[in-house]
């Protein structure tokens, strides 16, 4: 059985969980909570992907926001690394291109099926994205690494 964990740290960190390429669960979760209780350390085999952020000459990103968030990613993968997880960062360009936010969306829902979007958490009262962005992200690194995402 394979196991895959994609992460995108922020603010609320999102989580995604695969079984044999299949989406098992997905969440986002605030990061002190993460560090208190990191999800799947028990299991055996396991593929960690954590997006690293990376600074682009015109992104309208602040340098000090993209350095917390370096700061988390390292925190993820040193807690996954020392449970001597398999551990692999990759940049957003990477795995999801530079596409508009709402066009990125739909590439990362487009092929999950039926029974695993039923899976995604909404968020109350909020019809122009029902999903959290952190989560909605580590589901598209998940399906990227599973070789699921176009």
């Amino acid at each position: 059985m394979t196991h895959v964990l994609g992460i995108d740290p922020g603010e609320t960190t999102g989580f995604a969980w695969f079984v044999d390429g299949q989406l098992s669960r997905a969440f986002a979760r605030d990061f002190d909570d993460f560090i208190a209780a990191p999800p799947w350390v028990e299991r055996d085999y396991i593929d960690v992907v954590i997006e690293f952020p990376k600074w682009r000459r015109n992104s309208h990103e602040e340098i000090d926001d993209l350095l917390g968030l370096a700061e988390k990613a390292g925190r993820i993968e040193q807690f996954y690394v020392m449970h001597q997880k398999r551990v692999q960062l990759v940049w957003p360009h990477t795995w999801k291109g530079s596409v508009p936010k709402d066009v990125h969306n739909e590439r990362v829902l487009k092929p999950l099926r039926h029974d695993e979007l039923a899976l995604l958490p909404r968020r109350p009262r909020s019809k122009k994205n029902p999903y959290d962005h952190n989560m909605l992200d580590a589901v598209g690194i998940g399906l990227w690494k599973l070789g699921r995402m176009r």
